[in-house]
């Protein structure tokens, strides 16, 4: 999603390009580019470090467009003069200059243009801010500092649902602090901070926001008051990503069961290697020890009657390696219905999933990992064909497009579910500790989770 997307800017001091990889060819009929957008498109960032900012180019339907056109994006920023002209997807930004200042950055190709603001702050420290001119509320969380990944915002969502600025899943980009106004629950516990710091877990928590200046440490694990008195919050350091286990067992006779299974994982990692995921997918490919031509009834799982139960009609696949902590996959010749499937948590069998290979497309593997991590069932198995918010680069997206490669992105908001949701199969499984959070259908507001379709990246 993001690797890919490469080019650099650096503000007020110099400029280099980085790869993008062998450009993808493109389709016979590329639609008009209408919309340039910038995501994150409003960002806090310190004096002295990097940050990545992405084009996104979309048609007249909102649909994301992924051909090479996306390599000419023209960027430049209020810093630099007409004529030098940054060419990429992706910008990286070494912010300079005395802050407080602000940046004004545009992504345009043909007549669509897309517009960033990039605020420049003073450097972190372990402190709380303590300017007594900005009575304001502060959200910290750990930086990517390694030479190799530098750069990637941190996103955070921000609640508060009673009193000051009445706000729900507030979006704000930082590399590691950013301001979110003044937030006052007078006394009550009415804040919550849901951070997506990239390369590690998804942190959510409470927070007991009190007039002045809260600063929400989520580096050190710790609020504290910067300049008035705090009613009191306890919080954690954001975490390590989750593992979660997935197990391909290849029971199809096909020749090239082998080669297609290969690159069906390269392109699941390609979209679960996103840094904001929060979890991390471990791959294990065994061989079964004998075919499954044709499995009947797709779409049964664990059915009462034998002959038709999903792990009864895969011989070749030992029943005690099918368990409750992790995804197992069959890749079996042909099915009765549909090309691939993802059953519901079962807490004998996990989840379990079951690929055509007769049938499937190159994103379909990625695409059924999404629904057993997702788990929500009551709501069209969670396609989101039509839903405010998704367009066909949506992974859950219900049919693969002629590029396979469009079908890839996941929201915040569906990351959300997926790692803190109570019917997850990170919740459901026990991989993530602690007890989730009840997301109602409709997902068409913040309320108490974030919506479905909100999101800050792509």
């Amino acid at each position: 999603m993001h690797d890919a997307r490469l080019a650099a800017v650096l503000i007020g001091l110099s400029v280099s390009l980085v790869n993008c990889g062998a450009p993808r060819p493109e389709p016979s009929l590329r639609p008009e580019i209408k919309t340039v957008e910038i995501i994150p498109a409003n960002v806090s960032v310190q004096s002295g470090t990097l940050l990545l900012l992405e084009s996104v180019i979309k048609d007249a339907a909102g649909t994301v467009l992924s051909d090479a056109r996306t390599d000419s994006v023209l960027w430049q920023t209020s810093q630099f003069a007409a004529a030098q002209q940054i060419m990429g997807r992706v910008t990286t930004i070494a912010a300079s200059g005395v802050p407080p200042s602000t940046i004004n950055v545009t992504a345009s190709i043909g007549d669509a243009i897309g517009n960033a603001t990039v605020s420049v702050t003073a450097p972190p420290t372990s402190s709380p801010p303590t300017p007594s001119a900005l009575l304001i509320d502060w959200v910290r969380a750990p930086p990517v500092l390694t030479a190799a990944h530098p750069g990637w915002p941190t996103f955070a969502l921000v609640d508060n649902l009673q009193n000051g600025p009445q706000r729900s899943a507030a979006l704000f980009a930082f590399t590691e602090l950013t301001g979110v106004g003044d937030v006052d629950c007078n006394g009550n516990p009415c804040g919550e901070v849901t951070v997506f710091s990239p390369m590690l877990g998804i942190k959510r928590d409470t927070v007991r926001w009190a007039k002045g200046c809260d600063f929400a440490d989520l580096i050190q694990g710790s609020i504290a008051p910067c300049a008035s008195p705090l009613l009191g919050s306890a919080l954690s350091p954001v975490g390590q990503r989750v593992h979660v286990p997935v197990v391909i067992w290849q029971a199809s006779s096909f020749a090239d069961a082998n080669s297609k299974i290969a690159g069906d994982v390269a392109y699941a990692k390609s979209v679960f290697d996103d840094p904001w995921t929060g979890f991390q997918i471990d791959f294990t490919i065994q061989i079964a020890s004998q075919a499954t031509e044709y499995l009947k009834s797709l779409g049964s799982c664990q059915n009462p009657i034998p002959d038709y139960d999903y792990s009864t009609q895969l011989p070749g696949i030992p029943a005690e390696e099918i368990k409750p902590d992790r995804i197992t996959v069959a890749y079996v010749d042909d099915t009765e219905v549909m090309s691939a499937y993802a059953c519901p948590y079962d807490s004998n069998e996990g989840v379990l999933i079951v690929i055509s290979h007769s049938g499937s497309g190159g994103s379909s593997l990625a695409h059924e990992i999404g629904h057993a991590l997702i788990q929500w069932n009551g709501l069209d198995n969670t396609h989101t064909d039509g839903f405010d918010g998704f367009d066909k680069s949506n992974l859950m997206y219900s049919t693969e497009t002629a590029d396979p490669g469009i079908r890839k992105h996941l929201t915040l908001g569906q990351l959300f579910q997926i790692s803190v949701r109570d019917k997850s199969f990170l919740k459901q499984s026990g991989i993530s500790s602690g007890v989730g959070i009840w997301c109602p259908p409709p997902p068409g507001n913040d309320v108490p989770c974030p919506r479905y379709g909100r999101d800050g990246i792509r």
